[in-house]
């Protein structure tokens, strides 16, 4: 669960969240959408405690993990060698790089593999790592649509009774992932 009280935040006195409240249920999968620059990722940086707001209170329960729209992974290190610090037990890893259809990349490294590839990687660290709460941030801009929808129905498998915010600007994705939609806006 992550419940969210009043936050602001601001850069450069440009106001980006002001008096935002929503409480993230445990087992809710939400989209939150909007315009470029109106805090869609700013929220999930403040959620997983990259950025403090300026005001507000958050309360979340249980670990957080976030797949970034760019990819983490460290290129001296194989896709399973990106995942192993996280996860310990070689069978989960093996079957969530199955069912996201990059077992085969699994002993490469991500300079040797596709874009869409390392986005499935970076999505397999996270579910590996079992969080409670898991933090979007475009993860299907660089997959193709079947492919997208696939990897949204291993991400809805894993997280199952966890809590999923997704950032995006894909209408189908949103609806095909989520429960709930938030609209954010420009603060004016």
């Amino acid at each position: 669960m992550v419940k969210i009280e009043n936050l602001s935040k601001s850069f450069g006195g440009k106001k980006v969240l002001s008096g935002f409240s929503h409480t993230f249920k445990s087992g809710s999968f939400t989209a939150v959408m909007g315009a470029s620059g109106v805090g869609k990722t700013t929220l999930l940086s403040i959620i997983d405690g990259r950025t403090a707001p300026d005001g507000g209170r958050l309360e979340t329960s249980g670990r957080v993990r976030t797949v970034f729209q760019t990819d983490r992974l460290l290129p001296w290190f194989t896709v399973y060698e990106n995942i192993e610090p996280v996860c310990r037990d070689s069978e989960t890893i093996d079957a969530v790089l199955k069912k996201l259809g990059i077992y085969g990349e699994k002993d490469k490294r991500p300079g040797e593999i596709s874009g869409g590839q390392r986005q499935r990687a970076n999505i397999a660290r996270a579910l590996c790592a079992r969080p409670d709460i898991l933090l979007l941030d475009e993860p299907f801009s660089a997959l193709d649509a079947d492919t997208a929808k696939a990897a949204a129905d291993v991400i809805k498998e894993y997280m199952n009774g966890g809590t999923v915010i997704l950032v995006t600007h894909s209408a189908d994705a949103a609806n095909y992932l989520c429960d709930e939609i938030i609209w954010l806006k420009e603060i004016t």
